[in-house]
């Protein structure tokens, strides 16, 4: 791995002990999906758009899109992708051991 793709990596584990979901509310959403006999469980709003883009891409047969890539007119600004996303308030590693 790159150095450049080790940081980026490295900085997206870090946004994600921070901004995402406790596991118990995930593990809510999930016991709420199987109850629903749901399939898929997307956590957050935003995820839709994302797997919309790419679902577009495969039936094209194009490569696929990046859906950060400034300049693209099928491009989700991240600022827009990220304010769907809720804020942790609790540590990972807290609440691990609970």
């Amino acid at each position: 791995m790159s150095p450049e793709m080790a940081a980026m990596v490295q900085a997206m584990r870090q946004w994600l002990a921070q901004a995402g979901l406790p596991p118990s509310q995930v593990a809510e959403m999930v016991f709420d999906a199987i109850r629903q006999e749901k399939f898929y469980i997307l956590t957050h709003p935003t995820t839709k758009q994302g797997v919309q883009l790419r679902m577009e891409d495969i039936l094209q047969e194009r490569m696929p899109t990046d859906i950060f890539q400034a300049g693209s007119e099928t491009a989700i600004p991240v600022e827009r992708w990220l304010t769907g996303l809720p804020v942790r308030r609790v540590p990972a590693r807290q609440e691990i051991g609970q």
